[in-house]
This record gives structure tokens, sequence and C-alpha cells, in this order.
């Protein structure tokens, strides 16, 4: 039995570092992208504009009725046209 239980409690453990490794594989990934979590209206708005899009509109959708609640970030829609 205690041999049972020491094997089981080293894949716990194996298991939990593991995952401990990988979480911070992703946050250093995360921390390269341009606009992890993403990026700002205005920031979204420039990068379009870069690419050649105009008449860029902003929307907020931050309205809890269409999420179900109040969302915890920011949630807004980009409409533009393409030159």
């Amino acid at each position: 039995a205690g041999i049972s239980r020491f094997f089981f409690g080293q894949t716990k453990l194996s298991s939990f570092l593991a995952d401990k490794r990988n979480h911070w594989k992703y946050h250093q990934l995360q921390a390269q992208l341009p606009f992890s979590g993403g990026p700002p209206p205005e920031k979204l708005v420039a990068f379009l504009e870069m690419l050649g899009l105009k008449d860029l509109t902003v929307e907020p959708l931050m309205n809890p009725v269409l999420w179900g609640d109040g969302p915890q970030y920011s949630r807004y829609l980009v409409v533009g046209r393409r030159v």
C-alpha cells in the first residue's frame, strides 16, 4: 500500500510540475504577441490604418445584455473599408 501511494504521489507531483512548466512557457510566448490580451481600440485602429483600411469606426460592445453579465474586459467592434 505504501509503494502504490508513493508512485501515485509522484505521478501527481510530476503532472503538477509539467502543468506549471507549460503555463510558464505560455506566458513567455504570450508576452511576445503584439496584441496579447486584446489591444485597446486606438491601437487596433492605428494598426488597421497602417494596413490600408479607411473610415474606421469603433463600436463599444459593453452592454451586459449582449453577454449575460457585464464583460470583464473591454469588447468592441471595429468597422472600416478596404481601399
